[in-house]
């Protein structure tokens, strides 16, 4: 039943993505906002944290970076990779969850350092 929870702002998320009219990078950013402050909604602490951001930071970099290598190596952009039927699914989503997990990474940092600042 908690997990329900998640449906009405995914539901939120996607109307807000609709209604702002954002590309690819836009969507993943936002999802990357929504996650973390979904959880501290939530009460889950543990995501608020340093650790977690790091890590989720981190790993978002490796994504991108193994994305944009691809992306490189053929000489297309972000875009064009995730259209680009020739490439297994993984692959093609490899920028947008490079980019979730930035801003998410991010996003948790922010929450950590404003927790961190107030007392």
């Amino acid at each position: 039943m908690e997990r329900l929870t998640f449906f009405p702002i995914a539901i939120i998320t996607a109307l807000i993505s609709i209604r702002l009219n954002l590309t690819y990078v836009g969507f993943a950013m936002l999802i990357g906002l929504v996650l973390p402050i979904t959880l501290l909604v939530r009460r889950k602490e543990t995501y608020a944290s340093a650790m977690p951001g790091y890590a989720f930071v981190v790993v978002g970099l490796v994504i991108t970076l193994i994305a944009y290598l691809v992306c490189l190596h053929y000489g297309i952009s972000f875009e064009a990779l995730d259209q680009d039927r020739s490439f297994s699914r993984v692959v093609r989503r490899l920028p947008y969850f490079g980019l979730t997990f930035l801003s998410a990474g991010i996003t948790a940092l922010a929450i950590f350092l404003v927790r961190r600042l107030r007392g």
